[in-house]
């Protein structure tokens, strides 16, 4: 008799765990997903500007402005790729 009763009480516990822990885990996956689609859209804003002040490719095309130039593009670039929406 009293093993039921000690076993509805442990199977009660660690549901009540259980549920706390996948609860906190959902909340700390929005938070971060959330975070990861302003920092997107925030980078596309980056990228807009930065084509726009290049529009007539004067820093591009330049020697010693344009490795650099070059540079700063392929970082962006390979940012924007791991903060693509997948779906």
């Amino acid at each position: 008799m009293y093993i039921n009763i000690y076993l509805i009480i442990s199977v009660v516990i660690v549901f009540a765990i259980l549920l706390y822990t996948i609860f906190n885990l959902y909340r700390k996956n929005y938070i971060y997903e959330n975070w990861i689609f302003e920092t997107n859209d925030s980078l596309k804003d980056i990228l807009d500007k930065w084509r726009a002040i290049d529009s007539k490719q004067m820093f591009e095309k330049d020697d010693e402005v344009g490795v650099v130039y070059e540079d700063i593009d392929e970082l962006i670039k390979e940012i924007e790729t791991r903060t693509t929406y997948n779906g």
